[in-house]
């Protein structure tokens, strides 16, 4: 059952969130509802070619990026996951239509 009002998210790259060049958008649904929860672009080559070229010019910083410094990165985003554990659990269940027991 189609929302009028489903966001249509856009990609992230390069750290921040871009609208795809794309027209054409598929559902997201719950499929434990058939609710339509959001709309995600039918991405372009383009699309991909931004997110490939971000990701190139990313990765010799990354690289460099001494291994102690990188591992406190993503014990951040570790810590920052099990902060909002309820939050994530919620977004995965109206996803994939599950229960979270």
């Amino acid at each position: 059952q189609p929302v009028a009002s489903a966001e249509v998210l856009k990609n992230f790259v390069g750290g921040e969130f871009v609208s795809s060049s794309a027209e054409a958008t598929i559902a997201v649904t719950n499929p434990a509802t058939g609710e339509e929860i959001a709309r995600v672009p039918d991405g372009t080559a383009a699309d991909v070619d931004l997110a490939a070229t971000a990701a190139l010019a990313a990765y010799p910083a990354w690289r460099d990026t001494p291994v102690k410094a990188r591992v406190e990165i993503l014990f951040r985003f570790k810590s920052l996951c099990e902060a909002n554990l309820a939050e994530l659990t919620a977004l995965v269940v109206k996803e994939h239509g599950k229960n979270s027991g």
